[in-house]
Parts: C-alpha cells; sequence; structure tokens
C-alpha cells in the first residue's frame, strides 16, 4: 500500500483508510508506538486502545450510563475494579471537586474500554478480561489481574482462534480490494495518457 503525507497545519500526516482502521481497531483514541528502524517507519498499535489519560469525568458518567443501558451491573463492576468498591460510590467519586485517585482513574479507563470493546461486539466477560489487562493497576504484589474459572479461559483460547482466522480473510480480502483499485488505477493512467 502506497500512501502519500498530507499537510495538517504546519505538519504532515499520514491518513490511516477506515478498512485498517478498522481491521486493527484503531480509534480517534488509539495509541500508536512509532519507531525508526533501519530508515523504516514503524507503526504499531499499542495494546489497550484507549488514551492512558483517563477520561473525563463526565465522560465517565456518560460511560457508566450507557454501560447500565448495556445492562451492566455490580457482579460486572465488581470484577473491574482493583480494590472493592460500590458502583453507586464510584458514581458519587465522580462528582466530588478535587483529583481522582488512582484506583478511580484505573476504573475510569477500564469502563472506557469495556464500553469501546462491547460497541465492537465482543462477548462481555471477554471484554472485561481485556479491560482489565489493558489498564492494569499496580498492587504492592505485582500487578493485578482477574480471571474467574478455567472455562472462561478456554473460551478465549477459542475465540483468540475463530478471530485470527476472521484477520486472516478481513487482511486477503483487503488485499483483494487494493489489487483491484491498483488495476482500476492504471487502467484509468492507460485511457488519459
Amino acid at each position: 500500500m502506497q500512501k502519500r503525507l498530507v499537510r495538517v497545519g504546519n505538519s504532515l500526516a499520514l491518513v490511516i483508510d477506515a478498512a485498517a482502521r478498522r481491521m486493527l481497531g484503531l480509534t480517534q483514541m488509539s495509541r500508536l508506538s512509532v519507531m525508526l528502524e533501519g530508515g523504516r517507519l514503524v507503526i504499531t498499535p499499542l495494546v489497550g486502545n484507549g488514551d492512558p489519560r483517563p477520561p473525563s469525568r463526565r465522560e465517565a458518567q456518560r460511560v457508566v450510563d450507557e454501560l447500565r443501558k448495556l445492562g451492566f451491573k455490580q457482579a460486572h463492576f465488581d470484577q473491574l475494579v482493583p480494590a472493592p468498591m460500590r458502583l453507586g460510590t464510584y458514581v458519587m467519586k465522580l462528582d466530588r471537586v478535587g483529583e481522582v485517585s488512582p484506583e478511580v482513574a484505573v476504573i475510569m479507563c477500564r469502563l472506557a474500554e469495556l464500553r469501546r470493546l462491547l460497541r465492537e461486539g465482543w462477548k462481555a466477560s471477554h471484554a472485561i478480561a481485556s479491560a482489565v489487562a489493558a489498564y492494569p493497576f499496580e498492587l504492592p504484589s505485582g500487578i493485578e489481574t482477574r480471571f474467574d474459572d478455567e472455562e472462561e479461559r478456554e473460551d478465549v483460547d477459542v475465540d483468540v482462534a475463530r478471530a485470527e482466522v476472521e484477520l486472516a480473510m478481513r487482511e486477503s480480502q483487503c488485499e483483494a480490494q487494493e489489487r483491484e483499485d491498483q488495476r482500476l488505477a492504471q487502467e484509468a493512467r492507460d485511457r488519459y495518457a
């Protein structure tokens, strides 16, 4: 795939097509690693596509409201919090003035990530596990993550295999579409040359 840089203000930007963004799961809030390797520019999506900063309190409240409409309950919330907390307490902490605690900031990020994944059609159990993994919370014993039982891990393995097959199919479709676009462009150049 060949691209041209686009002027944005005093800078140049690389535009990523919608199909490639969907395939990679990129959004406007995605974080990317940009490195130079031997004269090449390597751009890699980082784990936890959300912004590393927590969303604003207003946006965090909107996230909770949307999740509640989707059936989000205390049992789901318990799987996301680094320390025991009631969902109502979390909502009240969003209303307070002043800085949020690190625990609340992690919860804000995890809930925003959960909402993003559910919008993409993920199963709730897998989305929760991914949101926890994307935003770990440091405890004295190390990084905290939660998987409740072996059955969920087996389901994740099956879904990962299915997702890999689906990704390969999408990649081949994108490559076929790109070849077709190149063929049409060449025909247009030949016609008007």
